[in-house]
């Protein structure tokens, strides 16, 4: 939900109703940067904040560090509202709490995004309609296995022990779609449902024999397994590459260099987009905030991740799972990017 700080708890939608909201401090309304926004309520001018949930994802992966940033960054620098990280199951769960209004932003894959929206793949599509804000960074499919395993490719993953990820994540949703172009359905492995973390250490112990993640390179999850045990990235073969991007709009090529993850050569994979999204009904001006926020301040964001180091504003509306919410489209027209 979205509460206001002075109000006990009481949230804000319903409160308002179609009724129009008029603030008299014409000081304030500059400063909130929020005027006539229709969450916009007499309590503002008694000094109240909006308090906003960025659903971001689980220890490990990239969408935790990069939610927590611009949760910060957000509070710190759009006045009147206070943002607040919550730890997920990452794309398919923040879909979920953005459902149930338990969050009202949230970092996802662009994959996962496409398949909600056209409740393809399996996937329902959300009861609240979800827009995008900005594309923020990409994301690289690793398969990772012990180097000394003799796995080399991925059609030895058949009859092994191998994680894809957390139920219902991004990442399984990729793992699944590249299995079944290669004929492999999970039911000619031993399948393991793990997020990043988990997958790593089961790895590490010798529990399972590979494991699925997508995510910004370099991952911290596989960084870190590659200080204990020596890695190898299984690659995916370009022809099939090639099938899976004429199949799925959102799916792009990607390469992991050699060595990011110590001693291993270059990985050809596909590659995904992570979107930053809101429920539909948030307000124009707050969205539109926000948007500007993002971009104007992204040295902030990129102090998060390296990955993050290589967010644009010229690639802000690249490979976006679903439509701009009308306050980032105002945004983007401003700076000359929409007609």
């Amino acid at each position: 939900m979205i509460f206001n700080s002075d109000e006990g708890g009481k949230p804000l939608r319903g409160l308002l109703g179609g009724e129009t909201v008029r603030v008299a401090a014409a000081a304030l309304l500059s400063a909130l940067c929020l005027a006539l926004s229709p969450w916009v309520r007499p309590t503002w001018a008694s000094g109240g904040a909006i308090h906003l949930t960025i659903a971001t994802g689980g220890a490990g992966g990239i969408y935790q560090s990069l939610g927590n940033a611009i949760a910060r960054m957000l509070s710190s620098s759009v006045p009147g509202i206070r943002v607040f990280p919550q730890p997920s199951g990452a794309s398919r769960a923040n879909l979920a709490l953005l459902e149930s209004d338990q969050a009202q932003l949230a970092i996802v894959q662009s994959d996962v995004l496409h398949m909600s929206v056209k409740g393809l793949a399996g996937f329902r599509r959300p009861k609240v309609e979800v827009r995008a804000i900005a594309s923020l960074h990409v994301e690289h499919l690793h398969v990772v296995v012990d180097a000394r395993s003799p796995i080399e490719d991925l059609t030895q993953l058949v009859g092994r022990r191998v994680s894809v990820g957390a139920a219902g994540s991004g990442t399984e949703l990729d793992a699944r779609l590249l299995l079944m172009e290669l004929g492999i359905p999970y039911s000619r492995m031993r399948t393991d449902f793990l997020g990043f973390s988990e997958s790593a250490e089961r790895l590490k112990r010798g529990e399972i024999d590979a494991f699925f993640a997508m995510g910004g390179i370099p991952l911290p999850a596989v960084a870190e397994l590659s200080r204990s045990i020596p890695l190898r990235l299984l690659p995916i073969p370009e022809e099939v590459v090639a099938r899976l991007r004429g199949r799925y709009p959102f799916v792009e090529e990607g390469t992991i260099p050699a060595g990011l993850y110590g001693d291993h050569p270059e990985a050809k994979t596909i590659s995904v987009r992570a979107n930053l999204v809101c429920r539909a009904d948030l307000g124009e001006e707050l969205v539109y905030s926000i948007a500007r926020a993002l971009w104007e301040r992204i040295d902030e964001i990129r102090s998060a991740h390296p990955r993050t180091r290589d967010m644009r504003l010229s690639e802000a509306l690249r490979g976006l799972g679903a439509p701009l919410h009308p306050g980032a489209a105002r945004f983007y027209r401003e700076k000359g990017m929409l007609n």
